[in-house]
């Protein structure tokens, strides 16, 4: 292997710290989503992005432990605050896993789905995450009432603290455990907006809640309802 290769990865890694000490910066503090992981959580992610994905096992495992919620065609429902799963990032997909399967998120129904011995394992977190994140993205998320006084707004307030880490499309990242904000449905993520507000989400950092926290209940509405109707990228198009 040539020196300039074995040098890729650390200069990646030094891209990322630098880019979220510039973004604290500039920003002063409005915005960031965390990467810190447990050692737990780092371990199971390492293994299941070394596993080779079956997405045939994983539509099998999705079937079995999270159709019942997250429906057919994994779209979520914003309204019951379940989330649309399709076509958001792989490496995202596996960290949340990796961390319900742990109990290091919150989420007592999740806890069972991925407890499972045919779950919590590395293979199997690796194969649901590449199903999901290949699956068509919903085309039509659930919005808030047109109002583009509203829309605008969230607009502005997105790509000004946002877009630094999710990107200028709300598409993620698919070298960090940064999700797709683009086409989620409008329920969903202002209940999870509220939520960051409140600071009771864990493995978030202090100013993804400083922000929020900032935001009043009609910018908090003009985020999500910006964002439910963005299109969604394609999952294999990097930020």
């Amino acid at each position: 292997m040539r020196a300039s290769a074995c040098r890729v990865a650390p200069m990646r890694r030094e891209i990322s710290v630098l880019r979220q000490v510039l973004f604290i910066v500039l920003s002063n503090g409005s915005s960031l989503i965390a990467t810190a992981q447990s050692a737990a959580v780092a371990n199971l992610v390492g293994k299941s992005s070394a596993a080779q994905p079956h997405e045939a096992h994983g539509r099998v495992l999705y079937e079995k432990r999270c159709k019942s919620c997250h429906g057919a065609n994994a779209w979520g429902d914003g309204s019951e605050d379940i989330p649309s799963l399709a076509g958001q990032r792989e490496l995202y997909l596996m960290t949340q896993l990796a961390q319900f399967a742990t109990q290091e998120r919150n989420g007592s129904t999740m806890h069972e789905a991925t407890s499972t011995a045919d779950v919590n394992n590395p293979q199997s977190i690796r194969d649901l995450a590449a199903y999901l994140s290949r699956a068509p993205a919903n085309p039509h998320p659930e919005h808030k009432d047109a109002d583009e006084t509203a829309a605008a707004s969230g607009e502005s307030l997105f790509q000004r603290n946002c877009a630094i880490c999710h990107g200028i499309a709300a598409q993620g990242s698919s070298e960090e455990p940064i999700p797709a904000l683009a086409g989620q449905h409008y329920d969903y993520t202002l209940i999870q907006l509220k939520s960051f507000a409140k600071g009771h989400r864990g493995q978030v950092e202090a100013p993804v809640i400083d922000f929020t926290a900032r935001l009043s209940d009609e910018e908090q509405k003009g985020v999500a309802d910006y964002l439910s109707r963005l299109k969604p990228t394609d999952p294999a198009a990097k930020p």
